[in-house]
């Protein structure tokens, strides 16, 4: 299981290099953010593995949306900021990161009452996923996760976004500003299994 997020991870790390050498994105401003399988990989590997230091290309900012927590032994006060949002009726995954939460005081943990996993995915709402976990959509609790992720973006030790970042069931349009021009273009959707990258004045609806 772990190495497949492995994969992941090395797939975020190389669209983190792709986007540094751009002349529109601040590299200092990239951050992360994976649902599910995608979370965890954050957790086990890039919350693990990068370090904020001096002249060393990092993501500055990772959220983990209902994802594990077991895996995260060598987070420390030089990691990423990470915060890990999860659901209360979700106890395969909430648990581990409540815990995490507890022995990790670099740790932002929320946990969204009465939500289960998969609380934003509209077309998995009342199913299960790989493990067996009951999946709900729960507009009260995406709402939340996104205020609490627009919250974590502005922080001003984290990017300092103007616009906060959501995730979408449906396309995803990317509205980037440069200066006083601002571009328009549409990506094809992205599942919750894959990190979402996101960076300085990109908008996710």
């Amino acid at each position: 299981m772990i190495g497949h997020k492995i994969f992941q991870a090395e797939d975020a790390v190389g669209a983190l290099e792709y986007l540094a050498k751009l002349p529109m994105v601040d590299s200092d401003r990239i951050g992360v953010i994976g649902f599910s399988a995608g979370a965890i990989a954050i957790n086990s590997v890039l919350a693990n593995q990068m370090k904020i230091e001096p002249g060393k290309l990092s993501f500055h900012a990772a959220i983990a949306m209902y994802g594990l927590c077991r895996n995260l032994f060598n987070y420390g006060e030089d990691s990423i900021p990470l915060m890990d949002i999860v659901a209360q009726n979700d106890s395969y995954h909430a648990r581990s990161c409540i815990d995490a939460g507890k022995n990790y005081p670099n740790l932002e943990v929320h946990v969204l009452s009465g939500a289960y996993h998969a609380f934003d995915k509209i077309d998995g709402s009342g199913k299960r996923d790989s493990v067996g976990s009951f999946m709900l959509y729960s507009k009260t609790a995406t709402d939340r996760a996104r205020e609490l992720t627009k919250k974590f973006c502005n922080a001003p030790s984290k990017l300092k976004l103007a616009i906060g970042c959501t995730r979408s069931s449906k396309r995803i349009s990317k509205e980037q500003s440069i200066g006083s021009q601002r571009k328009t273009r549409s990506s094809s959707y992205v599942p919750m299994s894959s990190p979402l990258l996101f960076t300085e004045n990109v908008t996710f609806f």
